[in-house]
């Protein structure tokens, strides 16, 4: 992943103050801990400026994401509500080319007086932070990292203390201000291109000389102080050219995949205006969705996989327990035998062999005694040992069904943690998995309901997949009609998976039915094996028991295909779903 730097901050910066200086800040939303949301307006629009300080995420840009808000915002968020809601952007302005913008506002005080706020955005990584200040580069009025001496004795961030920027590394070259001469000097040091130009000027990241570099044609692993005349001219030209290029506010944002950065910003080819937010805002909100479904992911699996290894052993120690109890039909076989024929032992007998006449052929059996007892007392004693273990049994079997049937769900539910691949349908998970119980005085609001895949099969029927056991629900329980056909893998969990009939269609196409059943194998986990058995009947044949669980169905006049999955032909029917 490719971290914001300064460059691609002074053309965010650029495009703000072209955009959105004079704009009113309508509210403010703080979604999580370390993300921020300014709702703007001006000259008849509406837009929406992110702030996040989340570690490698930590960037500036406008967004067209929306989020949901906490139900207590921080206080660091109500002391932004309180000093910057209704107030205008005045101005926005970096500190020299460093990743620290100031975002200043202009409003009026209780007493109606005009004022200034200012709002310090660090996007500095881990130590990202968004400072408010009582006036442009003045005082601290709250932060959303208190930074005490104990945390840094070199700085500080606490309310009450002067704003100390940043400290920009001495010793450095200001890029917008090096001169030929001086980029010269930079390279006679020796060393590589990037190391010596890393090492020789501040506030340009790897990724940013990388690419003057390439603009100037020279490999940034060649020698600094081995360029001819002609390099050391070109790369002198391409440097003031990109230099110049910032200062004006001319940046050229695209994305470059393949190449040792994900996208570029700076103006090296002619002078460009085009917005930059819109690509930062696809890049880093793709990387952090799935990041942050990953995340989910881990975490749901983690419940699934401890409940499923506990349902296992509960399994196995049932069947152990069972299997023991099947004894008790031999027990009470001994007993009778001693009875019939027990009055023949003399006192004192360990044994008893007699022929076993439940048992076809008779064969002879010997059934060990204790000799301390008399015949019949063994025998009563086998009698209370079969009891015991009949009841057992049944226990055990009862037990049994229940964990086995546990097991399932669950077994379902890893399946369905993989198939998910948005955050809305992991919530919905985790709210059937994990229920929360309202708080005091307040109800629970359940998840937003999700919808189902849509796909399109080369008949041009409707095939709906649910991908956790709410969308099964919904899929096979209320959006399917009495003859619409229903798919599910045979004994292994999956989604559910409708076909849709055309209002009046009876029979369903043989390439239709094989496509919906390739695709239920396909969501199900059994996505990676051949031969997969797929069970297909009409709506109308299913049944929800009464109190069963979310994605439970019984089935009957079932019948079975065997389809290898083929993911090409989800693509497929994808696509003909989108056209």
């Amino acid at each position: 992943m490719q971290i914001l730097d300064s460059i691609t901050l002074a053309a965010v910066v650029a495009e703000l103050q072209r955009t959105w200086t004079g704009a009113r800040i309508d509210r403010i939303h703080l979604p999580t801990p370390h993300e921020m949301a300014w709702q703007l307006r001006g000259d008849g629009r509406n837009g929406r400026l992110f702030f996040s300080a989340r570690g490698s995420f930590a960037r500036l840009h406008l967004t067209d994401r929306k989020s949901e808000n906490p139900p207590q915002p921080p206080m660091f968020g109500m002391l932004l509500r309180k000093h910057l809601e209704g107030s205008r952007l005045l101005r926005i302005e970096q500190l020299e080319l460093e990743r620290v913008v100031q975002l200043v506002t202009t409003g009026r005080d209780e007493l109606g007086d005009p004022i200034e706020r200012a709002l310090i955005a660090e996007i500095t990584g881990k130590h990202s932070n968004f400072i408010l200040l009582d006036r442009p580069w003045g005082t601290v009025l709250g932060a959303l990292r208190i930074v005490t001496p104990e945390v840094s004795r070199e700085r500080q961030i606490m309310p009450g203390l002067p704003y100390d920027p940043p400290p920009i590394a001495k010793g450095k070259h200001d890029p917008r201000t090096l001169t030929d001469a001086q980029l010269f000097e930079v390279l006679a040091k020796g060393g590589t291109l990037d190391s010596v130009l890393l090492s020789g000027v501040h506030s340009l990241s790897r990724h940013a000389i990388g690419q003057l570099l390439e603009a100037a044609g020279l490999d940034p692993r060649s020698p600094a102080d081995g360029l001819d005349a002609d390099q050391l001219s070109r790369l002198a030209t391409t440097w003031q050219r990109a230099m110049g290029a910032i200062a004006r506010g001319e940046f050229d944002p695209r994305l470059t995949p393949g190449r040792p950065w994900d996208y570029s910003v700076l103006s090296l080819g002619g002078a460009g205006l085009a917005p930059v937010c819109p690509l930062l805002d696809a890049y880093y909100g793709r990387l952090e969705t799935a990041e942050r479904l990953e995340g989910q992911r881990a975490g749901l699996r983690a419940i699934a996989t401890e409940r499923l290894s506990r349902l296992r052993h509960k399994v196995a120690s049932l069947t152990e327990a069972l299997e023991a109890a099947q004894e008790a039909e031999t027990w009470r076989q001994w007993g009778e035998l001693i009875q019939a024929y027990g009055y023949q032992l003399p006192p004192g007998s360990d044994c008893l062999r007699v022929p076993n006449h439940f048992l076809a052929d008779s064969p002879e059996v010997a059934i060990p005694l204790d000799p301390r007892e008399t015949a019949m007392a063994n025998a009563q004693r086998l009698f209370r040992r079969y009891r015991k273990a009949r009841a057992a049994r049944e226990v055990s079997e009862r037990f049994l069904a229940e964990a086995r049937s546990e097991l399932a769900y669950w077994e379902g539910i890893q399946g369905a943690i993989a198939l998910c691949d948005t955050l809305a349908e992991l919530a919905e998970i985790r709210a059937e998995i994990t229920p929360e119980a309202p708080a005091k005085g307040r109800s629970t609001k359940p998840p937003p309901e999700t919808q189902p895949l849509s796909l399109r099969s080369s008949d041009g029927l409707e095939i709906l997949v649910g991908k956790n056991n709410r969308q099964n629900d919904r899929v096979t329980m209320k959006l399917a009609r009495a003859d619409d056909w229903w798919f599910h893998t045979r004994d292994i969990p999956g989604s559910h998976v409708l076909v849709r009939l055309a209002p009046g269609q009876r029979d369903l196409p043989e390439r239709t039915r094989h496509e919906a059943a390739m695709v239920a194998a396909y969501y199900s986990q059994a996505r990676d094996s051949g031969q997969v058995p797929v069970l297909y009947t009409q709506r109308r044949h299913l049944k929800k028991p009464a109190g069963a669980r979310p994605g439970l169905v019984l089935y009957e006049r079932e019948k079975t295909l065997f389809v290898t999955p083929d993911p090409a032909m989800l693509a497929r029917l994808q696509g003909l779903a989108e056209s």
